[in-house]
């Protein structure tokens, strides 16, 4: 299954660089895209179409996004607080 962001939620993420003064805590992570595979788990700049086009090996899993996301800080997310050791 591939949920794709609607335009509206896409015109609500900030330009390429445009965040780049910002902390990294104070970021605002936008959406949430998994595949279930923690150990890969990456933050960043990727093209969405690069991305839609992605699978997991060996199982052949696509990148799903989080539809009940809500935008929020980065150091408002666990996962993020843990690996970042804030």
């Amino acid at each position: 299954m591939w949920n794709t962001p609607t335009k509206n939620s896409l015109a609500t993420i900030p330009d390429l660089y445009e965040t780049e003064k910002i902390s990294l805590k104070d970021k605002i992570i936008h959406q949430h895209f998994f595949n279930g595979d923690y150990d890969c788990a990456e933050w960043g700049y990727i093209s969405f179409e690069e991305m839609k086009q992605l699978k997991v090996k060996p199982f052949g899993f696509e990148i799903d996004r989080e539809t009940g996301w809500v935008p929020c800080k980065a150091c408002e997310i666990e996962k993020i607080r843990q690996a970042q050791g804030w």
